[in-house]
């Protein structure tokens, strides 16, 4: 985007609280680092002040990325944007500054909070954070000392647990159910009702079940007025005129009252029975097949009963009837069950917590729930008020209740205090997918209001435009949309309320509008001639029925093997060279499904077509020992008090102590923690000291390096980059090690080691827990590779080319099923536990109790609405084309439920023609026709206007696997022909390359693999000792530090005595230590500079006029940066004079290396000066050797001298991000990278 839009101006406002909605592609993450760079332009504000939380690691690390793009744009173009200069001054401090601003995920922003106040949350200053396996190993622990207690202390209640032991079905479930307890404990522990301090624990722990029954029943009315009142208010007026209408042949017993709002349970079952009853008479009336004759008034009945009523009615009764189709006895046995669960849970609850606060840990439940107690503290809430002076929060929409509460309280605190923090949420609610994770919806939806009675304003603002899409797949998206979003597959306005309020998308003009959809219908030929209404309708008035009966397994397997076939046919076409300039690159083309398993198949099929793949959310990734090892060791450098992640990183590669020593540590322990152990007694145990020296050397190193070199420096500083690349499958480990590498560089993006750890360990220990399906890391890596992953993962990026297939695949469904304990903010806790006596014999095939039934009620018109957003988060990464494909015989499930009314009405709707209709290939071409709303970029306005799209149908019954055309590769791409998982990352936008990184690679590609990928600065130092001959000092003398000290020394050249002595208190008042034992050396070095000085160089340096000395300069390239700090730069009219001192001693045989070297660091200098200077026509660059007394060559460059460097720099950085290092013969004295493959 060149320039902002109006509706991304009003979104830029930093004087008022803003509540965004953004539209798929809308630019709100541009908007939103824009807004962070416009807050830090104000004079009164400081980075601390500044809060942005996202809710995925990797948003935060573009979020992060994108503010540092901006900043530096900000700066190079200053006087373009109307920058003062200290507005200038600002940014450049905060553009150094960055590292430690506030953007993160909540839980590392709430971390950050419990550092700061551990003795408010009742935390030990040194608190850690437990990992997955940690807890669950303490949590078993905790449940079978708690048994064992009861067994002999309390048998009484050991009894209870037999009893739900028998409930539950297996000690698994048990334990299960108890964890899951233990993991919603926050809602637990809060008031079960309004004006009522009991909590729902407290409440279950009554020794009356009465009150829990009477709890229920006021619930249920509760429940069913909220999600099934509004359909029942419309059905029950016209019930009540049918009623008296039948009242003369009938009895009043079966008068419909009006629904005024009954107060009591009795009542609600009361109008179930009526209604109920009133369907039977209608049934056994006949009242749609009567005559004048029998029923007079079938007019007056007729014409409330019409068909689209009738319809609602059957459906609204039958669903009463299911819903209140429970035992009497089901709250009693509900009361009577919950009571013996949280007998149990509530000593397990109570004892776990003892244990976990006596060895000092917390879990991310905790980080959460002591963040909202710390905010209960006056002063803690006053202090974060008065810090955070703006709040911005990113995919708002995915926000749960208690991540708004711990927002509410601090703003709560801003009003009372007049503070006025600025609030900032953007979210999409369309996009809203993660209710599995917590995310709640109507949090999204009722903030404005909530914050609007509290006494804050809320401006909202809408981000219709969409920038990835073409308009005319806009236009398809609105017209599908539209009417998905204001449909339920279940009668009533109530199933509606779940639903997200469709704002169409405003398409942007492009010139190249090219678009491509297709919807294709897949049947096996035996089902191809029956019309069960699963493929495309023909236009008529009345479509016929459907028949659900399911194919055979065999049919089924043809039919999803065809369906992956018409894919790989697909994307044969679209990539081969016969499409021209409408040809795409197998990297922009996505499919997409709500499951994996389907992806798996396809993707074997793919490999018989030598289609290269990546399968983002595969197998096994996450379950391989490198990132076990990875993760052990990131956890001990975060707390090396934690026992568990020390064991584990004793025992993996990177140090490789063996069982029998670790155990021995462990029982021979002198302190609680294994470390601390480990130092006391290191002076008389030499395994210990050396063990302990190894340790503080990975902690160090974590001290002194970003995340993903800290990994890659202790894996080659250590045994364990050997141990995995000569042990079994060596190549996959290593290629997995890096994945893990290109994860940690995601997830630190910037933010400093401590913030990026917390949020890496965080990640890594949830796909583990969550059993994430990624897979391992590819051998060798493919660019032009197809990706498949779920559509979960997908969010947030976008593709030329989307398939979405399976569309009628069934996605996993919410609700309780039975022996589950659920835990809900509005129903309380859910549960349908089998009593004893039905375990034993006692059978019932009604449900339990009514709590149940209305929550799996409720959860499925939930279930229903996420699915609805989840197709609308896969169609919309489409960019140009979009094709989606189901299987026939399964419309009532997955995306094809609301998708299939939608593709019945293409035929019928007024705004569609059929253009083309070809029964032999199965083939409709249809045109849509509608208005939509353009922004014209010319003018930088919306327009409406009339505009029109030309999609397919397709019905296909089988694909000739003959005739489609595999993809021809090169010997070598067939040997090497790979899946290619390698994760999506950001990693290629806004890096910064150096004029060191530069010559590097332009002399030895693999030795800037070792040092700037690998971080293998051992090796690179092995190397340097031998290519820079006779550079290696006394060994006291640090040669760093010594040409540092020179470099100090000669930005005050003119100021130094011709004296050695005088030369000798500058090199120490520039910071160079030397030992005794060194002063030959330091005679000779202040020899050297005193024969330097007397040089015809020196004296130019000196007398240069106007010198600019240590001059550091940005600038962008493309999408990158370069940066450089020139020793001296002296511009004059139309010259660049430019002076790089080297300290190296030089010789003959290395002279011609090291002015080639050195060289191109010059000509990157004069890249960047070009850069700031286009005037600049000639370039005079001086390598400077001081041990040489100034022996230097000048060399003289063009303008198109720097073209071509440029070009060398935009190359490099292309091959860098394509993993690409190619030997150079030649270029090196003894190439040593050769051997390190």
């Amino acid at each position: 985007m060149s320039k902002f839009t109006q509706q991304q101006k009003e979104a830029l406002n930093t004087e008022n609280n803003l509540f965004v909605i953004a539209n798929a592609g809308a630019g709100k993450t541009a908007v939103l680092a824009s807004r962070f760079a416009d807050i830090i332009l104000k004079d009164d504000i400081n980075l601390k002040n500044i809060v942005a939380i996202t809710f995925t690691d990797k948003a935060a690390g573009e979020l992060f990325s994108r503010i540092t793009s901006i900043i530096n744009s900000l700066i190079e173009n200053h006087e373009k944007n109307g920058l003062h200069i200290n507005q200038v001054k600002r940014l450049i401090e905060n553009r150094h500054r960055l590292i430690s601003a506030r953007i993160s995920t909540i839980h590392s922003f709430c971390n950050d909070i419990l550092r700061e106040f551990p003795f408010e949350a009742g935390l030990d200053y040194e608190f850690r954070i437990a990992d997955t396996q940690e807890l669950n190993d303490l949590t078993d622990d905790t449940i079978d000392l708690v048994l064992r207690r009861l067994k002999k202390d309390e048998p009484e209640a050991y009894g209870v647990f037999r009893e739900l032991l028998l409930s539950f079905g297996t000690f698994d479930k048990f334990v299960a159910e108890m964890k899951g307890l233990y993991n919603s404990r926050y809602y637990l522990l809060q008031p079960h009702s309004p004006g009522t301090s009991e909590s729902f624990a407290d409440l279950f722990l009554r020794v009356d079940p009465a009150g829990i029954i009477s709890f229920y029943k006021k619930k249920s009315f509760e429940i069913y007025k909220k999600y099934k009142g509004t359909d029942l208010e419309e059905y029950i007026q016209r019930l009540a005129e049918l009623s008296n209408i039948l009242k003369p042949g009938y009895s009043d017993n079966y008068d419909i009252p009006s629904f005024n709002s009954p107060s009591e349970y009795d009542e609600l079952i009361a109008l179930g029975e009526k209604i109920r009853n009133l369907q039977n008479i209608l049934i056994s009336a006949g009242i749609q097949n009567m005559g004048a004759k029998k029923f007079p008034k079938l007019k007056a009945v007729k014409g409330l009963f019409d068909k689209e009523f009738q319809d609602g009615f059957n459906k609204i009764s039958a669903s009463f009837k299911e819903e209140f189709d429970f035992e009497d006895t089901g709250f009693v046995e509900l009361a009577s069950g919950l009571q013996k669960v949280f007998l149990i849970f509530s000593k397990i609850h109570n004892e776990l917590e003892l244990r976990k606060k006596s060895e000092g840990i917390v879990d991310f439940t905790d980080v959460l729930i002591k963040t909202k107690k710390v905010l209960s503290d006056k002063t803690v809430v006053s202090s974060l008020a008065s810090a955070y002076k703006f709040i911005m929060i990113d995919e708002y929409q995915d926000t749960d209740d208690l991540q708004f509460e711990i927002f509410r309280d601090i703003v709560n605190e801003s009003i009372n205090t007049q503070l006025k923090t600025n609030l900032y949420f953007v979210g999409d609610p369309k996009q809203s997918i993660y209710m599995f994770k917590g995310a709640n919806p109507g949090v999204f939806n009722s903030t404005v209001a909530n914050l609007n009675r509290t006494g804050v304003p809320v401006n909202e603002v809408i981000l219709p435009h969409s920038f990835r899409m073409t308009e005319k797949l806009a236009l398809f998206l609105n017209f599908i949309f539209r009417e998905i979003f204001t449909t339920n597959s279940d009668p009533g306005k109530s199933a509606l309320q779940f639903e997200a309020e469709y704002q169409p998308i405003t398409a942007v003009s492009r010139e190249d509008d090219f678009t491509e959809i297709e919807i294709a219908c897949i049947e096996t030929p035996q089902n191809s001639e029956k019309n069960d209404g699963n493929n495309f309708p023909e236009k008529k008035e009345n479509p016929g029925s459907e028949d659900e009966n399911a194919e055979s397994d065999s049919a089924s397997d043809r039919s999803v093997k065809t369906e992956h076939l018409y894919i790989i046919s697909k994307i044969l076409e679209i990539t081969s060279d016969k499409m021209g300039d409408k040809r795409v690159s197998p990297s922009q083309i996505a499919v997409l499904c709500i499951k994996n398993n389907l992806l798996e198949e396809l993707g074997l099929l793919m490999n018989e077509f030598n289609i290269p793949y990546r399968m983002i959310k595969g197998k096994g990734f996450y379950q391989t020992q490198v990132v076990l090892d990875v993760l052990s060791l990131c956890e001990f450098v975060l707390d090396p008090g934690n026992n568990t992640a020390l064991t584990a990183l004793l025992r993996s590669p990177f140090l490789s102590v063996s069982d029998d020593q670790i155990v021995n540590l462990i029982l021979d322990r002198e302190t609680p923690s294994v470390y601390d152990s480990i130092k006391l007694k290191a002076d008389g145990d030499e395994f210990c000291r050396e063990l302990s020296l190894e340790l503080d050397s990975v902690i160090n190193l974590a001290a002194s390096s970003g995340l993903e070199e800290f990994i890659r420096k202790s894996a080659v500083q250590t045994p364990y980059l050997a141990s995995l690349s000569h042990g079994l499958n060596g190549n996959q480990n290593y290629a997995n090690f890096e994945k893990i590498c290109d994860i940690a560089r995601e997830h630190s993006a910037g933010r400093g080691l401590r913030k990026g750890l917390f949020d890496f360990i965080n990640n890594l220990r949830e796909q583990i827990k969550d059993g994430a399906r990624e897979s391992q890391e590819s051998v060798i890596s493919d660019g032009e590779a197809v990706t498949l992953m779920n559509i979960h993962q997908s969010k947030g990026l976008q593709f030329d080319t989307v398939f979405l297939t399976g569309i009628n695949a069934q996605g996993d469904s919410g609700g309780a099923r039975k022996r589950d304990v659920v835990v809900s903010p509005d129903f309380g806790i859910v549960s349908y536990l089998p009593g004893s006596d039905k375990i034993l014999g006692k059978k019932s095939e009604k449900k339990q109790n009514l709590i149940h039934s209305l929550y799996n009620s409720v959860s499925t018109g939930r279930d229903e609405a996420e699915k609805k957003r989840l197709f609308y988060v896969a169609l919309t990464r489409a960019k140009n084309r979009l094709f989606l494909s189901f299987t026939k015989g399964k419309s009532s499930v997955g995306f094809y439920k609301f998708f299939k009314p939608v593709t019945e009405g293409f035929i019928n709707s007024d705004k569609i023609e059929i253009i083309e209709d070809d029964e032999k290939t199965g083939q409709k071409l249809l045109k849509l026709s509608d208005r939509i709303q353009v922004l014209d970029t010319g003018i930088n306005t919306d327009l409406e206007r009339d505009s029109e799209t030309v999609f397919s149908l397709r019905s296909i019954t089988a694909i000739n696997e003959t005739n489609l055309q595999r993809k021809t590769l090169s010997a070598d791409s067939a040997k090497n022909l790979r899946i290619f998982t390698r994760n999506i990352s950001s990693e290629s936008a806004s890096e910064i390359i150096s004029a060191s990184q530069f010559s590097t690679f332009m002399n030895c590609p693999g030795s800037y693999y070792l040092k700037y990928i690998l971080n293998s600065w051992r090796l690179e130092d092995l190397m340097n000792e031998t290519l820079f001959t006779g550079d290696s000092d006394r060994p006291g003398i640090d040669p760093k530090a010594r040409g540092t000290a020179i470099h100090k020394l000669l930005e005050r050249a003119g100021e130094i005595g011709a004296h050695r002595d005088d030369i000798r208190q500058k090199l120490a008042e520039a910071g160079l230590v030397w030992e005794a034992d060194d002063e030959p050396y330091i005679e000779q070095l202040a020899g050297s500079l005193l024969k330097f000085m007397e040089s015809d160089i020196y004296r130019e340096i000196v007398n240069s006029p106007d010198p600019k000395r240590e001059f550091e300069i940005y600038a962008r390239v493309e999408d990158f940066y370069i940066h450089g700090i020139i020793d001296l730069l002296h511009i004059s009219g139309n010259t660049a004079i430019i002076y790089d001192y080297k300290t190296d001693r030089v010789n003959r045989d290395s002279i011609e290396y090291k002015k080639r070297y050195y060289g191109k660091q010059l000509e990157f200098y004069a890249l960047l000066v070009s850069r700031l200077n286009p005037e600049i026509e000639k370039f005079v660059l001086n390598l400077v050797f001081i041990n040489e007394a100034g022996k230097h060559e000048p060399v003289t460059l063009t303008r198109k001298d720097i073209r071509e460097t440029e070009a060398e720099v935009i190359k490099m950085v292309k091959m860098i991000r394509q993993r690409e290092f190619p030997e150079r013969r030649g270029m090196c004295i003894n190439c040593y990278c050769k051997n390190f493959d």
